[in-house]
């Protein structure tokens, strides 16, 4: 039983630069008091067919762990607030997009 932890936000080493967000997976062993980091390549950016392999580095989501996955849902970027979820499989440590036709709450 561990603690799992997504993202993140750093304060802009500079007054009026970006906000550094992260989105690395961290995970804590209480057993072992000692923690685990699964980097990914922070980037967030889409393939040529429009499919992102890892979430956007986020701050202000949501994330919930369920069996042997870790699911996040929102947040925001730099540049916008974000309407999509996504499952870590801390099993085979691969990220998988959750497609829905409509996550707004209207």
């Amino acid at each position: 039983d561990n603690l799992v932890a997504f993202g993140g936000m750093v304060q802009a080493p500079v007054e009026g630069a970006a906000r550094v967000l992260n989105d690395d997976i961290y995970v804590y062993s209480p057993v072992d008091n000692a923690w685990t980091t699964y980097p990914y390549d922070g980037t967030g950016l889409a393939t040529a067919n429009q499919t992102f392999d890892s979430p956007e580095g986020r701050w202000d989501h949501v994330a919930g762990v369920y069996g042997d996955l870790l699911y996040i849902f929102g947040g925001s970027t730099n540049h916008q607030l974000k309407n999509d979820m996504w499952v870590w499989n801390s099993v085979n440590l691969t990220w998988e997009q959750v497609n829905s036709t409509d996550w707004s709450n209207e």
